[in-house]
């Protein structure tokens, strides 16, 4: 009597078991399908940002590109009539007084340097609500 009641027990736990077992594989493979959504969700967003970052940076060099060309057709018009010296009179001064025009270059980049915005090195630091 006693073996017939340990092989009902030890059917009814290979029961279990099995049940056991199907529900923890329908339970990973619920958690895999969603991390996998998830991840491919992420991937096409930061996908979408960085291309739309690579059209934002072309269009801004397009229209850079177009202002500089603009710039360079006007500005000896624009010399003349402010009574600038014309080209090769400034490529002689330079010729001439090379650390002359190194100096005024220093000091238009300390200019540019100190009208820009402070940088941290440090990362910004999170909160927690």
């Amino acid at each position: 009597m006693k073996t017939q009641t340990a092989e009902t027990i030890k059917e009814k736990a290979m029961g279990v078991e099995k049940r056991a077992s199907r529900k923890v594989k329908s339970k990973v493979k619920a958690l895999k399908n969603r991390a996998s959504s998830d991840l491919s969700g992420s991937i096409s967003g930061y996908s979408q940002q960085a291309q739309d970052l690579i059209d934002r940076t072309s269009t801004a060099l397009l229209g850079a590109s177009q202002w500089a060309t603009d710039t360079a057709k006007k500005l000896p018009a624009a010399a003349k009539r402010l009574n600038l010296p014309d080209q090769r009179a400034a490529l002689d001064f330079a010729e001439q007084r090379p650390l002359v025009v190194g100096a005024i270059g220093l000091g238009l980049g300390l200019f540019v340097g100190a009208m820009l915005p402070k940088m941290s090195s440090q990362p910004a630091r999170r909160t927690r609500k």
